[in-house]
């Protein structure tokens, strides 16, 4: 095989393989999520949305019928975009827009983990402490 380049499978690819070897083994979203947290150094929120194998406009989609579902937003009036879950899933990286205490709850309750799942020690130490969860 001289001078035959092999090239990897795009991060993607390999982080659907390694999804659905942990799922036939039993292994939960959250559990998914802190092997995907380790091993592609992700935000714990962009963690927990690819351990589900969403992209960000179909969790935007989810979270935005989950809100009108429950009544937190019945009229569509403040709907995710994929820009906004982008500043979510990055923060407290620059832009440094801070998720409210109610938008961890619907991203928790949409990804079915805990709020405590969703952050970090960077997140918390940008939490002042009375809004601490």
């Amino acid at each position: 095989m001289c001078g035959v380049v092999m090239s990897r499978p795009s991060q993607r690819v390999e982080q659907d393989a390694l999804r659905e070897r942990m799922r036939a083994v039993g292994m939960s979203h959250d559990e998914i999520a802190v092997e995907f947290t380790r091993r592609y150094r992700l935000r714990p929120r962009t963690a927990h949305r690819q351990a589900r194998g969403w992209t960000q406009q179909q969790a935007a989609d989810r979270i935005n019928a989950h809100a009108a579902r429950t009544g937190l937003d019945p009229d569509g009036a403040a709907t995710m975009t994929v820009p906004w879950l982008s500043q979510l899933e990055t923060w407290p990286l620059p832009p440094r827009r801070r998720p409210t205490p109610q938008m961890l709850a619907l991203l928790a309750e949409v990804y079915g983990t805990s709020i405590d799942n969703l952050l970090d020690l960077d997140d918390r130490e940008q939490i002042p402490p009375p809004t601490r969860c």
